[in-house]
């Protein structure tokens, strides 16, 4: 009975702490003038519904908005155009009573004048890896294009875990434009 009951507990913490909510989120911001302007990234996945004008004052002002993506690249293109792409990965917790619980926010300061811009997009937050590309910043709330697909992998190549055990991720396509 001890045996049954040890195997049991095993499965049940591994099947619930084996499997965390977690997101992955890359965020691709194209056709950058990082000599011009400074760029800030954040995400927010549990927030009550602001309104443009209590965003405008925390952006300003420097509120904490959510979390802030410190890591990022710059790179540019085969035409000369610059790119960066950040990276955040954390715990998620998605609501299915929020629409769009998902809010990426892009923060651009003029380096001269010190003139701060933003612009976001609120968007639907399901646990897996999100792939977010904004073709160019605009100010204010911006509207965005999803698609959603589930793919299979395994955890390691050198791993042989017996038959075809694979895991499903979830993959996320924003396109903001």
């Amino acid at each position: 009975m001890r045996l049954i009951l040890s195997i049991f507990i095993l499965l049940f913490s591994y099947h619930a702490f084996g499997q965390d909510p977690s997101c992955e989120l890359v965020i691709t911001l194209k056709n950058v003038n990082v000599k011009k302007y400074s760029y800030r990234f954040f995400t927010a996945t549990a927030f009550n519904t602001s309104a443009t004008n209590t965003i405008a004052s925390h952006v300003k002002t420097g509120k904490i908005i959510g979390h802030e993506h410190t890591e990022s690249a710059l790179s540019k293109t085969q035409d000369g155009k610059s790119i960066i792409t950040t990276y955040y990965s954390d715990y998620c917790y998605p609501n299915p009573q929020i629409k769009n619980q998902l809010r990426i926010l892009i923060r651009r300061v003029h380096i001269k004048t010190g003139e701060v811009d933003f612009m976001f997009a609120d968007c639907p937050l399901k646990n897996g890896k999100y792939n977010i590309l904004v073709e160019k910043f605009r100010k204010g709330q911006q509207d965005y294009e999803l698609y959603e697909t589930m793919e299979r992998y395994s955890d390691s190549e050198n791993v042989d875990y017996g038959g075809d055990q694979k895991r499903e991720l979830t993959k996320v396509n924003i396109y903001i434009n």
